[in-house]
């Protein structure tokens, strides 16, 4: 014991060693402000031993220089939204994107799955996904936030994230706002131009008949044609995607966390037909002067219903394909 107290008395290159390891350690757990924190307090201590040796300077000098270098380094332990959403471990489940961050809409999926949770809303700049930094909305009670503060996502233009979290599983909704298709500046030939503004024209006057005849219909009864509509689409994917899902899990080499990225993929392809869906019936309410939520939130849960009993097949295929 003796010799290990004069060993660490005798040898300030052992202590520095020591205490570097432990800063690092400090560094990565506290983030930044410990960085930022150490470097001022350094530097004090660096300052005020200007008189002593040498020796008893390599300490506060290697803490001062480690504390720069370390600001530049990413930090593992605090990793932005972005990357925890690239690196989705297992358990963390993609969710349908609900239209207009519906909570009620989200909460009769959650229902309907038997997934007991607490809906997260986030917006593209308020991006994380620790649950432990995040606050109750006033304004929507039983809705968390995340605040803005804690997270910066980058990209944050063409993502916007919903999270629910249910006990140690975190359950995710990514939605891509980049919805504007790119612009081509190739000319078209004239006979080609002609036809094509015949075709339009064409597609223009069916789409004038087809308005005039959806203005003559009740909220309830457009909400309904759009049920109609995409309960059919719905339902016409889902053998096709199972059908994929079946492919692509014969090949998969990721053991159950490929199963579930495979699945969530699959699943997701019916969620944008579903919200595309849910979508419209917002608009539906939105251009209706007597627009009722009521009305809106009814057709939405019924399409909601539609989406969840078809995606169900494709978690049953998943479920079979795990044991």
């Amino acid at each position: 014991m003796e010799k290990f107290k004069n060993l660490w008395d005798d040898n300030d290159w052992l202590k520095a060693i020591i205490i570097i390891i432990l800063y690092l350690g400090f560094a990565f757990y506290l983030g930044q402000f410990w960085i930022l924190l150490t470097i001022i307090a350094s530097g004090i201590w660096l300052f005020l031993s200007r008189h002593k040796s040498n020796s008893k300077r390599v300490l506060p000098a290697s803490i001062l220089l480690l504390s720069i270098v370390t600001l530049f380094i990413p930090n593992p332990l605090h990793h932005n939204a972005s990357q925890k959403l690239k690196d989705i471990p297992s358990g963390l489940i993609e969710i349908p994107d609900i239209a207009l961050n519906n909570k009620e809409t989200a909460q009769a999926y959650l229902d309907k799955a038997g997934i007991k949770s607490t809906f997260i809303s986030v917006s593209s700049e308020d991006s994380g996904i620790d649950p432990g930094k995040v606050s109750y909305d006033d304004g929507q009670p039983g809705v968390k936030t995340f605040h803005s503060s804690d997270y910066k996502m980058k990209d944050s233009d063409d993502l916007e994230e919903s999270y629910i979290k249910k006990g140690e599983t975190l359950i995710v909704k990514v939605a891509d706002k980049n919805l504007t298709p790119a612009s081509s500046s190739n000319s078209a030939p004239a006979s080609s131009t002609k036809e094509s503004a015949k075709q339009d024209a064409s597609k223009s006057n069916a789409s004038n008949s087809t308005s005039k005849k959806d203005s003559n219909l009740s909220e309830s009864e457009k909400d309904q044609k759009i049920l109609d509509d995409y309960t059919n689409k719905i339902t016409a994917a889902t053998p096709g995607l199972v059908a994929e899902y079946n492919s692509e899990a014969a090949s998969n080499n990721s053991g159950i966390d490929g199963l579930a990225t495979i699945s969530n993929a699959k699943i997701t392809k019916l969620a944008e037909i579903s919200n595309e869906g849910i979508t419209k019936m917002a608009e539906v309410m939105l251009s209706t002067g007597s627009g009722s939520q009521d009305t809106y939130t009814a057709f939405a849960g019924k399409l909601t219903d539609v989406y969840s009993s078809e995606a169900e097949k494709i978690t049953d295929a998943y479920m079979a394909s795990a044991q």
